[in-house]
């Protein structure tokens, strides 16, 4: 699927502007702050821009303490605008959008190599070197993305999958963020469930 434009991207920040406090960041991505109740850490929930309705619903729609973040990117499997979105707003937490339902929190790493004309999905073990190509951002921004995603684990939490997590959570991890994945079926259950076990629920369990 084709993503946003620029001019739909600010589009949709002047649409959010007057509800949300909002901003578009150098990489397109655009962020979307939800606050809650007082003494919770900061949440940011990295998800395709095209999820972004839904997520924006069923997230606010729950009670929590800190700050949720959603951050609706136009490249969401890219590591580049992640580690920005990382460094930029320093969250204790990152969520992921994956596939299925629950939580997960661990991925088994992987890199992606050329063979011809092809591109291969690999083990980290294989030997031969990770693409690495430009790619432009919605905004212009040009920026370099190594097609190598190393393996990531964090700490357990109740009902999370210890594998099968989104990729990109080692960056975070980098960052001093503890990231988990959230898969996109029941999707305000499973946020619901991440609030919860990580301290953040303030509504009846």
């Amino acid at each position: 699927m084709a993503g946003p434009d620029l001019e739909t991207l600010l589009e949709e920040l002047e649409a959010l502007s007057p509800h949300f406090r909002s901003a578009l960041d150098p990489y397109g991505t655009l962020t979307v702050f939800l606050e809650g109740g007082f003494g919770g850490d900061t949440l940011l929930f990295w998800l395709p821009w095209e999820e972004g309705a839904r997520a924006l619903r069923e997230a606010s729609a729950l009670p929590f303490r800190g700050r949720i973040v959603l951050a609706l990117a136009p490249q969401a499997g890219d590591a580049a605008p992640l580690g920005h979105a990382l460094a930029t707003l320093r969250p204790r937490y990152l969520a992921l959008l994956g596939e299925g339902r629950g939580l997960t929190r661990g991925f088994a790493g992987f890199k992606e190599v050329a063979e011809g004309e092809e591109r291969l999905r690999v083990p980290l073990t294989d030997p031969r070197p990770p693409i690495v190509e430009e790619v432009v951002a919605p905004t212009g921004l040009v920026y370099r993305e190594v097609r190598l995603y190393p393996a990531w684990e964090s700490p357990p939490l109740d009902s999370a999958r210890p594998e099968g997590a989104p990729h990109l959570g080692a960056a975070a991890l980098a960052a001093g963020a503890l990231p988990y994945g959230v898969g996109r079926g029941k999707l305000g259950e499973g946020l619901r469930a991440l609030l919860g076990g990580l301290g953040l629920w303030e509504g009846e369990r």
